[in-house]
């Protein structure tokens, strides 16, 4: 489980994989679902030439099993945040049964 500390300290990377480069930063987000003690981030991954992709990402521990859900696309990250957010709700209640 990403640790909220965590994210505070290492919110930005950049590295180089197959001769591509990237820069990644992390952004913590405040709502995502219903679920407590979750948390949920954004990831924006700008390439060297400039296209852009960001990524929902929200995690929790329920009953003892990690359940991490992850969005993208869609109309606009509001859209992407309530799939993820109803993603992990459904996924929590399902594994609290």
């Amino acid at each position: 489980l990403a640790q909220s500390d965590a994210l505070d300290k290492c919110s930005t990377l950049s590295f180089a994989a197959g001769g591509i480069k990237a820069d990644l930063k992390l952004t913590k987000l405040a709502a995502l679902g219903s679920t407590p003690a979750r948390i949920a981030y954004r990831t924006d991954t700008t390439l060297a030439d400039g296209r852009k992709q960001s990524t929902i990402t929200g995690q929790v521990i329920e009953n003892g099993v990690l359940i991490s859900v992850i969005s993208s696309g869609g109309a606009n990250e509001q859209d992407a945040v309530s799939r993820a957010g109803q993603l992990l709700d459904q996924a929590a209640a399902l594994v609290g049964k």
